[in-house]
This record gives structure tokens, C-alpha cells and sequence, in this order.
């Protein structure tokens, strides 16, 4: 399961294969901007309700603009953000880039991978998405996290059998 997300990030050397490059799923952006347009719209509704109530006078048109212009700022950024983030697997390490003000780079030597799991969200299982996460050997939380992408079951197998055949020495020269 290879998929591209791009050109072979920078910080991966030359002699490290790469076995898996992905982005989250675009449904990501759209994902991710639900919940505040829900909280908006609500907002607006309630914003217009007591406007009503108090009997001033705004135009019900600029309540919508505002509530647009935040919506669409928050949808923005999000793709700015599924843009910029990328996952790796190596023969080597799992890793997540990411950041668009600030560049942030995680990863777990294969080495040290002690847990992987699978979250699935009610709004990605119901796109058939999921989240997976990577915690290494004295830890106790989740150091690396590929959010909502595709086909999350396959992609943790792939990660185990990746940190398997490095600990077994298989994929050393």
C-alpha cells in the first residue's frame, strides 16, 4: 500500500525506503469545518432570534456574511493544513510532518513502536476513514497520529509488519 503524497520529504535520506507517503483524505478539509459551521449556523439562528426579541435593528444579511467569511477562514485554513501534512513510513520510522506557520516533524523509530490503533470517528467511519496511532516502547500515549485517512485497518497492519521485519532484521542490509 503505497500511495504519493508528493516528493520524497527532505528529511528522509536517500538510503531509507519509503513504503507508505500519504495525506490525510481531502474529506479531511471538509471534516474538520463541519462542527463550526454547525456551531454557526446555530449561532446565527440564535443571533437573529434574540434581534428579534430585542427589536434592533440589524440586517439578517450581515449576521450571514459574518458567519461566512469565519466559516470560510476556518475551511481555509483547514486545507492549508491537509496541504502541508503528509505521513511517512520507512523502513526505519513512522512520521508525521505537518504545520503551516510552523513546521512540525514526529516520528517513531520502528525499533520502538510498541502500540498502533485505529480511532474511527461516527463522521469517518461514515466515509470509511480513521485515525491511527503510533506510541513507542516507554510511553503511554499516542506520539504519532495519522489523522483520517483512508483505509486505516491496512495501513496499521502495514505499520506492525513494518516494525516486525525491523526488529527481525529483514529489511537491514
Amino acid at each position: 500500500m503505497t500511495a504519493a503524497a508528493g516528493a520524497r520529504p527532505a528529511m528522509v535520506p536517500a538510503d531509507e525506503r519509503v513504503i507508505v507517503m500519504i495525506r490525510p483524505d481531502p474529506l479531511f478539509v471538509v471534516l474538520r469545518t463541519l462542527g463550526l459551521f454547525v456551531g454557526l449556523a446555530i449561532g446565527a439562528a440564535g443571533t437573529l432570534w434574540a434581534i428579534t426579541l430585542t427589536g434592533i435593528a440589524v440586517p439578517t444579511g450581515r449576521v450571514f456574511a459574518v458567519a461566512m467569511v469565519l466559516g470560510g477562514a476556518q475551511f481555509l485554513w483547514n486545507a492549508l493544513e491537509w496541504w502541508n501534512r503528509t505521513y511517512v513510513l520507512t523502513d526505519r520510522r513512522v512520521m508525521r510532518l505537518g504545520g503551516v506557520l510552523q513546521r512540525l516533524i514526529t516520528e517513531v523509530p520502528l525499533e520502538r513502536v510498541q502500540g498502533v490503533t485505529v480511532s474511527r470517528l461516527v463522521r469517518e467511519r461514515l466515509f470509511g476513514l480513521g485515525s491511527v496511532g503510533v506510541s513507542s516502547a516507554g510511553t503511554g500515549s499516542i506520539e504519532v497520529a495519522w489523522v483520517m485517512v483512508a483505509r486505516p485497518a491496512e495501513l496499521v497492519a502495514t505499520i506492525r509488519r513494518a516494525a516486525d521485519d525491523y526488529r527481525s532484521g529483514a529489511d537491514r542490509v
